[in-house]
Parts: C-alpha cells; structure tokens; sequence
C-alpha cells in the first residue's frame, strides 16, 4: 500500500478507534497462553496505579529498577505516575493520545513514534 494511502487510511480508521493490525495465527496465541501462569513470591503485592482500570498488583521488589517503558498508555497514566513517584525515568509512547493524563517531571513522552515490521 502506498505511504500516503496507508496513512490515511490508518488516520480514518484511527479517528474511530479501529486499529488495524496484522493478526497472530491462533496456534502462536495459544502457545503464549499455556507459558502464562502465576508465579509464587516472597514479595508483597503492592498496587499501583488507580484503583480499577490502569492499576496493577506488583511484587515490592523494585530495587534496580531505574526505568519504566510505557507504550500504549491511553488515557490513564496513574501506574505510570505511581512508578515516577519511586524515582523511575518514566518513557511514555501513544500516538492514539496527545499528552498523558497526569504530568510528571520524571515523563519522558515521544510523541511521533512509528512501529513497523515489529515481528
């Protein structure tokens, strides 16, 4: 498809929220699905994030850990905030959004991020 077509398309199919994509066989699906199990820890479950949508139980296990990669994070960035809070570079990637919901000195966004031929 040509550059300029694709990105139209993409644009006006985008404006309505539909995001096409190159669909994963269901035998690569499946396959991800029987590696994904819980894990036990000795960690306590700490939440962060909001409360519902966007929040996330992770072990209280971060030290090491300097950076958080967000791509994709819409319009809820309250797991993000939290992760800056704890003193992690927060890098931020959505071209479905202009900025994050909350602000944080610790955000780093880009805003014109291209993905191609991740696979």
């Amino acid at each position: 498809m040509r550059p300029l077509l694709k990105t139209l398309v993409t644009k006006t199919l985008g404006a309505v929220n539909v995001f096409p994509t190159i669909m994963t066989e269901k035998g690569e699906l499946l396959s991800l699905l029987k590696k994904l199990h819980p894990i036990s820890s000795d960690k306590e479950l700490i939440r962060l994030g909001p409360k519902a949508d966007g929040g996330y139980l992770i072990p209280d296990d971060f030290v090491g850990i300097e950076a958080c990669f967000s791509p994709g994070v819409g319009f809820l960035s309250g797991f993000e905030k939290d992760c800056a809070e704890l003193g992690m570079e927060v890098f931020l990637a959505d071209r479905s959004v202009e900025k994050p919901a909350d602000e944080h000195q610790q955000f780093h966004i880009f805003e014109h991020i291209h993905w191609y031929n991740i696979r």
